[in-house]
């Protein structure tokens, strides 16, 4: 280029993906949050879904030893197979359900399983369509979108104690559905889909093979009236529900970036995407998550009630 003559700083397009590709604003409030912080104001924040407990002691220390005892390296993409099998047991005995390990993927936390499941339910651009709640978790329709699918709410109706009615789903469903993102207890509304939701909810889906199921249990260890259900245990269920959770909210490990779910159709294919994306969850912190399952739990509880 002659002297004289700025270089160019055009940038080159983005992709129609990338245009459409929602955020959490709730990271971005976070992110506010803390540099007032770091400038010393003391900040009370209501910004993201984190608990206000540190990491329980017996995890942290199983961290430690898991870095000390010089496991450092890639673990396969499904994760390592203690934490697996823990994974089953755990979500199996607390549902009632027959899990195994290899049922089981871990992945740095529960979120990537949005983008791998609807990536690998749906194709781009042909309307297949996914039905998810509103209000919810701000990540379902960012990701219906930008995996070229069509996103199509269910209301959650305060007169039914924040869950949708069961007949508004069953109008919503078309010969282009191919996936129901159900969340109980929901985020952010607290509500809880009643056993005789679930029951009706598997009666629409018995009819409908198409469709698969993901089933965010993330917050399944806090619910404070009733027990908690999930539509995995209804008859026809289990072998299309992909069962979500995952160590954030239980253990209070947000930042240790752990999730896994379960379903043993889809679990090759999201071993795949993993190789494809993370490679693996972090080796340190999986060994945490063992610890978390099989070790003690006062903490859990002393948590969930606050003290």
């Amino acid at each position: 280029m002659s002297a004289g003559h700025p270089a160019l700083t055009t940038v080159p397009p983005l992709s129609r993906r990338a245009d459409s590709l929602g955020t959490e604003n709730a990271f971005v409030v976070l992110a506010e949050v803390n540099a007032l912080a770091r400038s010393g104001r003391d900040i009370v924040s209501f910004c993201i879904g984190q608990p206000d407990f540190p990491t329980p002691h017996n995890i942290q220390d199983a961290a430690i030893a898991a870095i000390r005892g010089g496991k450092h390296g890639y673990t396969p993409s499904a994760g390592i197979d203690e934490l697996r099998t823990a994974a089953a047991r755990d979500i199996g005995s607390r549902r009632g359900l027959d899990i195994h390990a290899d049922d089981i993927v871990v992945a740095a936390g529960a979120k990537p399983f949005i983008a791998y499941t609807i990536a690998s339910v749906t194709d781009y651009g042909v309307g297949d369509e996914v039905i998810y709640p509103v209000p919810g978790f701000p990540i379902y329709e960012s990701q219906i979108i930008a995996n070229g699918a069509v996103p199509v709410p269910i209301f959650l109706r305060e007169a039914r104690d924040y869950a949708f009615d069961p007949a508004e789903l069953e109008a919503k469903i078309t010969p282009k559905t191919r996936l129901l993102i159900l969340n109980s207890p929901q985020n952010p509304t607290g509500g809880v889909l009643s056993a005789q939701d679930l029951d009706a909810i598997a009666e629409i889906l018995l009819q409908h093979p198409q469709i698969w199921v993901f089933a965010d249990e993330i917050y399944s260890r806090l619910i404070y009236n009733g027990e908690f259900d999930s539509l995995a245990r209804r008859a026809g269920m289990l072998e299309r529900t992909v069962i979500s959770d995952g160590a954030s909210k239980t253990w209070a490990m947000t930042g240790w970036r752990l999730g896994y779910v379960a379903n043993r159709a889809l679990a090759p294919v999201f071993t795949r995407w993993i190789t494809n994306t993370e490679s693996c969850a972090s080796q340190i912190s999986q060994w945490a998550g063992v610890e978390a399952i099989n070790g003690p739990q006062d903490s859990v509880a002393d948590m969930r009630a606050g003290t």
